[in-house]
């Protein structure tokens, strides 16, 4: 099992844009998980809350700033959309527009 950190960026647009915690310069639009792994999201800009579009590979189902588990029974990609609210309460992506978030791809155990 591997813990999975995904932070997201506003860019100069001011759209919510994920990435790699190991290498914050790499912009990660499909992150790849396995199954029992756990995935959070956190942005230096301020809270961050994750809304899958059609169904979640989570446990307990969106995501946020807690670590969750990646289903046992979750297989394939899941896009997100992805909400930026900063320490002021200005929102940055989705709903607001439609820019922001990114993919999960859940790959078979090894």
């Amino acid at each position: 099992m591997s813990e999975h950190h995904i932070i997201i960026k506003v860019d100069g647009q001011q759209r919510p844009i994920p990435f790699n915690s190991k290498n914050p310069n790499v912009v990660e639009e499909v992150h790849k998980v396995r199954t029992g792994d756990k995935m959070k999201w956190t942005s230096p800009e301020g809270r961050v809350e994750v809304v899958f579009t059609s169904r979640s590979p989570l446990d307990g189902g969106n995501g946020g700033e807690q670590f969750r588990a990646v289903r046992s029974d979750a297989s394939g990609v899941f896009r997100y959309k992805c909400t930026v609210i900063d320490r002021n309460g200005k929102r940055f992506g989705w709903p607001d527009t439609d820019s922001g978030g990114g993919s999960v791809e859940v790959l078979p155990l090894r």
